[in-house]
């Protein structure tokens, strides 16, 4: 459930606010942040945002 709430509030608005290529890092290096990810709802990011974090969840989506 934590998890939930971290990546349906704090993290959308993060990555709503733009800084992708640090949210790329982290992702690289932090499996579990790239988990996180996997929560995120970034449909209202911009389309090239979007492509950069699909590439970065793949099929981890839940």
């Amino acid at each position: 459930m934590l998890l939930s709430l971290l990546a349906a509030g704090p993290l959308e608005d993060v990555i709503s606010a733009g800084p992708i290529d640090r949210i790329e890092r982290e992702a690289r290096v932090n499996e579990r942040f790239r988990d996180l990810l996997g929560g995120v709802w970034y449909y209202r990011a911009p389309d090239d945002v979007r492509t950069r974090l699909d590439a970065l969840i793949g099929e981890s989506r839940w």
